[in-house]
């Protein structure tokens, strides 16, 4: 046997990027690709809605010439939507403390019947606190 051959010889020393580099080299060219093409469906995602949506001729919006009864009548019809809303949130806040102590009675029902009763300290109480 040759006495070159019989020894181990170690790796050739590597050239250029190692594995961790390169990865880190491909995060870096993506996330640089997938900001311009935020960038670029931005760009073209406004370009089309300024076309669609927005006209080139801007046009005179009549100036309304309400009589003072016009308005009257409208901040009456204002006033009596306010009042009906408020009376509705009142209601269903009633209705909703109802229904919330109901549960609550039917959960201390429950309750009661599901512990055990405690021979040395008692019968065992429970109180829903409800607003």
């Amino acid at each position: 046997m040759n006495s070159t051959s019989s020894w181990i010889e170690p790796p050739p020393a590597q050239r250029g990027l190692g594995c961790f580099a390169k990865g880190c080299l491909i995060l870096v060219v993506f996330f640089i690709l997938l900001a311009l093409a935020f960038v670029a469906g931005t760009y073209y995602a406004a370009k089309y809605l300024r076309t669609e949506y927005f006209s080139i001729h801007h046009e005179r919006v009549p100036i309304s010439q309400a009589t003072v009864e016009e308005e009257q009548a409208a901040r009456t019809r204002w006033d009596a939507f306010e009042k009906a809303a408020r009376q509705r949130l009142r209601h269903d806040r009633r209705q909703h403390r109802a229904l919330a102590v109901e549960h609550a009675d039917r959960q201390s029902a429950l309750v009661k019947r599901a512990l055990p009763q405690c021979t040395m300290l008692g019968p065992i109480r429970i109180k829903w606190q409800t607003r």
